[in-house]
């Protein structure tokens, strides 16, 4: 149980780790929506992608739900440290 509960802690962390880099490939100023489903769609494929190579102990469903609030979350402290500006280039 122990292990489960330790594999599945280490696919969630894994994909936070690749949310963050494609939130940061796909940041542009604007248009928020498109990023964020451009990015979701980004994970989606990345969990095709390792669970064909590898049974992956957690759904698709629950890492894009996983996903998208973290999006949110993390998109949030970027603004608030002035990571992403809004209306201006990086």
């Amino acid at each position: 149980m122990l292990d489960k509960i330790l594999s599945i802690v280490g696919v969630i962390v894994g994909f936070i780790q690749l949310t963050k880099q494609f939130i940061e490939l796909v940041e542009v100023p604007g248009h928020g929506e498109e990023k964020k489903q451009a990015v979701l769609e980004l994970i989606g494929a990345s969990y095709d992608h390792i669970n064909s190579v590898i049974t992956l102990p957690i759904s698709k469903d629950k890492v894009l739900a996983l996903s998208d609030n973290f999006i949110d979350i993390l998109v949030r402290i970027y603004n608030i440290l002035g990571i992403f500006r809004h209306g201006t280039a990086k």
